[in-house]
């Protein structure tokens, strides 16, 4: 018997990972933020809009950066969260790293 674990982590590495950069718009309890991105388009006329991604800090980075509000990150995301998470309406990532 297989462990279903280990292929969906096979899966998602074999899968790109989507990249936003984004401004931290608000702190949440714990090492969760609420980043805002810009929603791209490829009309160049078309308004701008924007919206929120909720994103934890990853790992490896809570103890190496203090984040706050203002700051520009760069969020990953799953291709699959952002499926499954589109009916809901919020989008989960992962903070990678933080502009200067």
């Amino acid at each position: 018997m297989y462990n279903s674990r280990k292929v969906r982590k096979s899966f998602v590495e074999q899968d790109s990972k989507i990249y936003f950069e984004g401004i931290v718009f608000e702190a949440l309890p714990g090492t969760k933020f609420r980043v805002k991105v810009k929603r791209p388009r490829k009309d160049p006329a078309a308004e701008i809009t924007y919206f929120y991604i909720v994103a934890k800090l990853k790992a490896a980075l809570v103890r190496k950066l203090k984040i706050i509000k203002g700051d520009f990150v760069k969020v990953e995301v799953l291709p699959e969260d952002m499926y499954f998470n589109q009916e809901q309406g919020i989008l989960k990532g992962t903070i990678v790293e933080r502009k200067i």
